[in-house]
């Protein structure tokens, strides 16, 4: 599932990253330092608003992997992984 531009910035503002919170990439360098287990408890946190806002669970996935491209390939390497250990608690 691809998503548009206005799809992925209406589940960030669900998700308190929109423009009042500041820059996505700030938020982004907030997590880099964060371990797997941060992580994937604060990723189960947004799966959780989204789906009390009644956001599927397929366009939550494709929401992180949306992110992929503005990653490095270490970065994408953790994400695949988070996402799948996202995938497993589904």
């Amino acid at each position: 599932m691809k998503l548009d531009e206005k799809t992925i910035n209406s589940l960030a503002g669900q998700l308190g990253l929109g423009a009042k919170s500041g820059p996505v990439e700030q938020k982004m360098r907030e997590y880099e330092n964060k371990s797997d287990g941060e992580l994937v408890a604060e990723l189960l946190k947004m799966q959780e608003k989204l789906k009390a806002a009644n956001i599927p669970y397929e366009t939550q996935m494709a929401a992180l992997e949306s992110l992929m491209p503005m990653m490095s390939g270490q970065q994408k390497a953790r994400l695949e992984k988070i996402v799948g250990l996202l995938k497993q608690s589904y």
